[in-house]
């Protein structure tokens, strides 16, 4: 075996070899959106060759911190021996850039290409955002002294008639809720929803890097392959104040038979903690499936942290279970 490795810097040579760490299409209609994130986080390629052929890839970029993000981390042929070196090339290359801990893998951008390494029994069906890959993966990272920083767990499947009655039932007479009528009125909002991103949401449900930055490249995507209908914003009618809103995602890779995108993904959900513990992330889900299903979606897969427990509770209650689950692994350099 004569292994080497190789930096590359150029964002499109780069794209050339992220199709060997993800099993989700690097097709040409989503360079721009791949090349966005790749310029703004300034990512290298960590290429790994057999006697000069390419046989494995893993993408790294840093966030200014002292924290090494990698993603798109794959072998030709799952080879448990090339793994372990590419493992020890990506720990060479924290440790000689001064880096103090690694974390991945995040797969940006991951509105497109999600997170962590798949668990055995998920589903391995393609989706938006949901990583495919053999299990030996998580094995060999934990071997190598990588820990479980988060696992992210899935719902998904056709929305069930009963989770849809039940949605109905909630009343909700002091909010209102709409959508915006078009790109200019949802751009007028991008403030309002970084705001309460960075008031409301937990420091550890944040995978994405500076990710309120991401914004505009995460909803020209949405608007490219879905449509307006998939942002939903709530006021509160005393004070006509917006204090939530729900994202969601197109899902360009299933179709139905009249060629119409049939499924998507609740991506996130914001509701101000002033206004937390009345239902409202459940009045948006509602009507965001309402909004759907008249447009012929029925299929949905959306992504939960481990950490988010009542939301876990409540979807067994509603009769949604976990399809899929994804881990998020930190190494640590101190001390080594």
């Amino acid at each position: 075996m004569s292994l080497s490795t190789y930096l590359i810097e150029d964002p499109g040579e780069i794209l050339k070899f992220l199709p060997i760490g993800t099993k989700i299409p690097v097709w040409y209609k989503f360079h721009k959106y791949i090349l966005h994130d790749l310029n703004f986080f300034k990512a290298k390629s960590i290429l790994l060759c057999e006697e000069g052929n390419p046989t494995g890839h893993v993408l790294v970029f840093s966030d200014g911190s002292d924290i090494l993000y990698f993603g798109f981390f794959g072998v030709i042929d799952d080879n448990n021996e090339y793994i372990e070196f590419l493992i020890n090339q990506l720990i060479i290359y924290a440790k000689n850039a001064n880096f103090n801990r690694i974390i991945g893998p995040i797969n940006i951008p991951t509105i497109l290409y999600g997170w962590g390494f798949m668990e055995r029994n998920s589903l391995s069906t393609l989706y938006i955002g949901k990583p495919i890959n053999p299990f030996n993966y998580n094995n060999l990272f934990l071997k190598n002294s990588f820990q479980i920083k988060s696992i992210q767990y899935t719902w998904e499947g056709n929305l069930p008639k009963t989770f849809i009655e039940k949605l109905q039932k909630y009343e909700f007479e002091d909010y209102e809720s709409f959508k915006p009528n078009d790109l200019e009125e949802l751009k007028s909002l991008e403030k309002i929803m970084v705001r309460l991103n960075k008031e409301n949401m937990p420091s550890q449900s944040v995978i994405t890097p500076r990710v309120n930055e991401l914004i505009d490249n995460y909803i020209n995507f949405a608007l490219d392959f879905g449509g307006i209908y998939l942002f939903t914003f709530a006021k509160c009618k005393s004070t006509n104040e917006i204090v939530a809103y729900m994202a969601s995602l197109p899902n360009p890779f299933r179709k139905n038979k009249q060629g119409i995108y049939d499924s998507f993904s609740p991506f996130i959900i914001l509701v101000d903690k002033k206004h937390r513990k009345k239902g409202l992330s459940w009045f948006l889900i509602r009507e965001v499936v309402a909004e759907a299903s008249q447009r012929g979606i029925q299929y949905f897969s959306t992504p939960l942290a481990s950490t988010q427990k009542i939301s876990l509770g409540l979807g067994e209650k509603l009769g949604l279970k976990t399809s899929r689950k994804h881990i998020i692994y930190e190494y640590v350099l101190d001390g080594d």
